[in-house]
């Protein structure tokens, strides 16, 4: 896989970072991202995008017959801001992902880091991660597409040229049977794909809006 350039995102670009919820008193809001995957002859970048009605290609990932324990796939969604932002308070996503069982005994998990990434582009620093609760196989479709949260610990600075980065990863959670098939979506415009009715994954990412 070979990463791409990130957007760039800011009042210098055409597509301005969007603030969804505005608190005008202190000047905190959130701004929403959603995960994307762009495909091109180098390979495949995961991005963080503001606009909803972009498709992805390709739009979900599958996986067939799982039987092994700890199988995952993880997709890293990053992008590079051009201002400075301050983060602070509690974070939320919204990861689809949907799987079917050959007994009730499969599951599988997401989990979710968010990260900041320094100008060099990879030192890392973890700003919290959580798991979803375990989604069970079954010989019918299940799909879960809740909401999960990171309080921040404190507040984190991102000057300009830094990014904000959020790590997903589906982990199969087998004690027997098969999973078949194990999806997994990023479609910002939120087309149906496979066993998904869901295919949106966003990120609401708490900023001070002056900074």
């Amino acid at each position: 896989m070979v990463d791409l350039n990130p957007i760039k995102l800011g009042t210098q670009t055409p597509n301005p970072v969007v603030y969804n919820y505005e608190d005008i008193q202190d000047g905190s809001g959130f701004v929403t991202f959603y995960g994307l995957v762009t495909t091109t002859s180098a390979g495949e970048g995961y991005i963080l995008g503001t606009d909803s009605t972009m498709r992805s290609d390709p739009i979900g990932q599958t996986f067939a017959n799982v039987t092994t324990p700890g199988t995952k796939f993880t997709a890293t969604f990053t992008v590079l801001l051009n201002s400075a932002r301050f983060m602070d308070g509690t974070a939320l996503c919204n990861i689809p992902f949907g799987l079917q069982g050959s007994s009730a005994t499969p599951k599988a998990k997401v989990k979710w880091t968010l990260i900041h990434l320094a100008k060099d582009g990879t030192t890392e620093t973890s700003l919290g991660s959580v798991e979803s609760q375990e989604l069970v196989g079954d010989l019918v479709n299940a799909e879960s597409d809740g909401t999960m949260f990171i309080t921040l610990a404190a507040g984190k600075k991102f000057a300009r040229g830094e990014s904000i980065r959020c790590k997903v990863e589906l982990i199969a959670v087998i004690t027997g049977g098969t999973l078949n098939p194990l999806e997994i979506g990023h479609d910002p415009s939120n087309r149906t794909f496979g066993i998904l009715t869901n295919s949106q994954i966003q990120f609401k990412i708490p900023v001070k809006i002056d900074v």
